[in-house]
């Protein structure tokens, strides 16, 4: 019998919305019923691209993101044109104005914003008017077919992209802004007085400080009055000074709201099963209104909906990489010199591009780009890793061009479409695989340039270097091995969606090409099997801790934790060789005691002597803490053994990716760094990932929560056979610090390590019973 679809109910067509239903249905097509209400009379369309049919360089058809057809396709019901008016989160019901209920299991909520209408006086006016819809567009087209004066209020991006527009329509422009310089939120002083004398060569006039009082005007607008006694004359006035989160809904439906409506790091809200996303929501007291973040967002809230654990969202770095009327502009991260940071620019006149990096001591704290902007994505890249820079490599930042950082010199992990995270290795992985030769065909298939569009040079440039005699790049094998086509994370997440339990499931239910895998597959699935169903590796691979030898004997390893034995365990260990005639007991190199030469015959009684308990030899584990002290140092010996022996039985028996070496040790001891190291100073315990230092915490207690839940989330997030060192490179120190040091995040990821812990003994348990 077929089991019944859950009902998925989706409050907003708009680009964020639509982006979380189409990753839902990347990892599970058939597992909701899936209704999408908009209040809009269109199908789902790029907000972003709105300027650009206003200019005349797209139709509306253009910027459609799915036609109707891909709803009937993935059995949409699509109402438009319907509003949903409450939300009855007790009955898990919606109503909407056209009086029509629906039941849901999971909503999300994607209302976006409204745009900001300041009521001044006249407001109401015939022909003033807002930028933000196909409609708003449509009218803008028809006002200019029959009046030529048009007056923006706003000098922000979209107040100078509808200037724009209107001036290809013909219309003579004047751009009105409260603040001192265009753009200030993007741009410096410099970069904002570059970009006003561009757009002022085009045709645009800027009246800037100016605070507008009333619009003045019969039952049609006439003009544009402020503070300081001035005005103009206008026929159209076009309000783009921001948007607002609309959260009036959510609100009246007893969702918490703030500025937006609240969510956690999943994109839940207070209500179960319940969701937002995009404009409307805010996470950590940010409401975002760039694409990137909404779909990243999106990323997460559809694994959530799933029921995929694992992915959490926990904020962007702000980027700006646009066209703006023409002009290229980038910005990233604080830009702001003063207070420590320093900065290093450089004009080229001749050009028109400026360059603007700054720097909080060695590292790269933010960045401007006028007139070129293909470093964008690069500069982006090293703003977030917070990488240590050289005064070598500054230098090289400030002078390089895009001669020397072309498409042919990025890296195939290096971001062309920032919005939707493709890279270069993507693009040209699907441009051969699929024989594109075309930007559109480039989009079509990887989404790049389908959202704000700024990276349509990148991807043309791209296309034109594959087809030149220098192309010789060959793309990186990215699939788990040669028995599948499917990458790691995609047989990770099948794992997850179809709750496979054995490694024969899952090479049969994802048709691996080899019935018994491989040498690369089968460690590879035991691993993940194994951290997705804590019982796997104790079900399949339990045995006693000895290790037999070429001789026939075997080795048993006593489990000492933190390289600590009492005087009672001595003596009970010191009578049992004696008894067994045990040929060896050695001192391990990791502190530990090694029984060797131990006869089969006399396994099962060292293991009930030393109460020794059943577990896994099979993968990679946090080997045994070593622990030094010094003669002449004033550390509390004590307090490093106990964090010794308790990170021991912490992770005792738990899989890792790859194996991990941990030391603690005072700080006179000589530091040789291994995996993680913590060393005792005077002013903290330091807490080293190989040789970088990630943390300094003030008592031994938080350095216990810190390693843990840094192990833990290496142990959720790393590849297998990734080493830490690997793995702090590849997501970046910064994102750890983010997610470890964050109090309410290192508590869940406490509270999954004890659970496994707990899955684990009790496995352990049941299956000593069982033998």
């Amino acid at each position: 019998m077929a089991q019944q679809k859950q009902r998925l109910v989706l409050i907003g067509n708009g680009m964020a919305g639509l982006r979380s239903v189409e990753e839902v249905l990347s990892h599970s097509s058939d597992q909701f019923e899936i209704t999408i209400f908009g209040s809009e009379p269109h199908p789902s369309y790029n907000r972003l691209q709105l300027s650009s049919v206003l200019q005349g360089n797209q139709s509306f058809a253009d910027i459609e993101i799915n036609q109707p057809d891909w709803y009937q396709e993935h059995q949409i019901n699509l109402r438009t044109e319907e509003t949903v008016t409450q939300i009855d989160t007790n009955t898990k019901t919606v109503q909407t104005d056209q009086h029509g209920e629906l039941s849901y299991d999971k909503l999300v909520i994607a209302t976006g914003s409204n745009p900001i209408f300041i009521p001044f006086p006249g407001a109401d006016k015939e022909g003033v008017m807002a930028f933000r819809t196909i409609n708003d567009c449509k009218q803008m087209i028809e006002a200019a077919k029959h009046y030529k004066k048009a007056v923006v209020i706003g000098g922000g991006l979209l107040g100078l992209e509808a200037a724009r527009g209107l001036l290809n329509l013909g219309m003579e422009v004047d751009v009105v802004h409260l603040a001192d310089r265009l753009m200030e939120r993007q741009l410096d002083q410099d970069a904002a007085v570059l970009l006003q004398e561009e757009l002022t060569a085009q045709g645009m006039n800027f009246f800037l400080g100016k605070d507008t009082s009333e619009l003045v005007g019969g039952e049609r607008v006439e003009g544009v009055c402020f503070k300081d006694g001035t005005q103009l004359t206008a026929d159209l006035v076009i309000m783009a000074v921001g948007v607002k989160p609309n959260i009036e809904l959510a609100k009246n439906s007893g969702v918490t709201v703030n500025k937006g409506i609240v969510v956690d790091d999943q994109m839940r809200t207070n209500i179960p099963d319940v969701y937002a996303v995009g404009e409307c929501a805010e996470h950590r007291d940010t409401v975002y209104a760039l694409v990137k973040p909404l779909y990243e967002q999106a990323k997460v809230l559809a694994k959530a909906v799933c029921g995929i654990g694992g992915s959490v969202y926990r904020g962007t770095t702000l980027s700006t990489q646009l066209k703006v009327s023409g002009v290229d502009v980038f910005s990233a991260g604080s830009f702001m010199s003063g207070g420590g940071q320093k900065a290093l620019t450089v004009f080229d006149e001749l050009n028109g591009h400026y360059k603007k990096l700054v720097f909080d001591g060695d590292q790269l704290s933010g960045a401007i780009l006028f007139g070129d902007t293909r470093e964008g994505m690069r500069l982006l890249q090293l703003v977030i890793e917070q990488k240590e820079l050289t005064n070598e490599e500054k230098q090289e930042l400030l002078q390089g061009s895009s001669s020397n950082h072309g498409v042919a010199e990025m890296s195939q992990a290096e971001m062309v479409c920032n919005c939707n995270a493709v890279s270069k290795g993507t693009i040209i992985e699907a441009a051969q695989s699929n024989c594109l030769t075309t930007v559109d065909q480039i989009k079509e298939n990887t989404k790049a340039s389908s959202s704000c569009g700024s990276c349509k040079p990148v991807v043309s440039e791209l296309l034109t270097y594959m087809e030149s005699d220098n192309f010789n790049e060959k793309i990186e094998v990215t699939s788990m091995c040669e028995c599948t086509e499917l990458t790691e994370e995609e047989v990770v997440e099948e794992l997850q969606i179809r709750g496979l339990s054995s490694i024969h499931e899952v090479m049969s239910a994802l048709d691996w090409s080899s019935n018994n895998g491989c040498k690369t597959c089968r460690p590879a699935l035991s691993y993940y099997l194994g951290m997705i169903h804590s019982e796997y590796h104790l079900t399949h691979h339990l045995k006693k801790n000895a290790e037999q030898q070429e001789d026939g004997t075997y080795i048993v390893t006593p489990p000492y934790h933190g390289g600590v034995i009492s005087v009672d365990q001595l003596q009970r260990l010191s009578s049992l060789t004696q008894r067994l005639h045990v040929g060896y007991v050695v001192m391990t190199s990791d502190q530990r005691l090694q029984l060797q030469g131990i006869k089969e015959e006399h396994l099962s009684t060292i293991w009930a002597h030393l109460d020794m308990s059943k577990h896994s030899l099979e993968g990679y584990h946090v080997q045994p803490v070593v622990t030094s002290h010094s003669s002449n140092c004033r550390c509390d010996l004590y307090e490093i053994q106990s964090l010794a022996t308790r990170l021991d039985q912490q992770f005792e028996r738990l899989q890792v990716p790859s194996s991990v070496n941990i030391q603690v040790k005072c700080n006179h001891a000589e530091r040789l760094f291994n995996d993680l190291s913590v060393f005792w100073t005077r002013v903290g315990q330091e807490i080293y990932i190989d040789t970088s230092l990630f943390y300094v915490a003030e008592h031994t207690e938080e350095t216990f929560e810190i390693v843990s839940a840094l192990l833990q989330y290496y142990r959720q997030t790393a590849r297998f056979l990734q080493s830490m060192e690997e793995w702090i490179t590849k997501v970046g120190v910064v994102h750890v610090r983010e997610i470890v040091l964050d109090t309410e995040f290192r508590e869940q990821l406490l509270e999954q390590l004890q659970e496994d812990a707990f899955l684990n003994k009790k496995a352990i348990a049941i299956e000593e019973t069982i033998m």
